[in-house]
């Protein structure tokens, strides 16, 4: 495992694709595990995950509000882990956003 993997306690793999971003000089990278965050953040990398991308997709019309808020309710059930109060914050915005 290189340093990047040791020091944020990552996966070969995840410590691959924050080495790949910061190489092919990304803008962003999708993760949602909090240490690939953080090690992509200290490098210079925007973060965007699984919650981020659905609001994204509201924001620009791809999907409802209704849908996205369905989606996140399948990805929890299914084990999708994330801190409830931020499931609670970005539906909440996503229902403001339905009226």
């Amino acid at each position: 495992m290189d340093k990047t993997g040791r020091k944020y306690k990552i996966s070969t793999t995840n410590a691959e694709v924050v080495h790949l971003s910061i190489e092919v000089n990304a803008e962003i990278v999708l993760a949602d595990e909090e240490e690939v965050r953080d090690a992509a953040q200290e490098s210079g990398i925007k973060v965007k995950g699984c919650l981020g991308l659905l609001v994204d997709s509201v924001k620009n019309k791809i999907v409802s509000p209704f849908h996205a808020i369905k989606d996140i309710d399948n990805l929890v059930s299914s084990g999708y882990r994330i801190r409830d109060d931020i499931v609670k914050e970005t539906k909440a915005t996503l229902r403001r956003w339905s009226k």
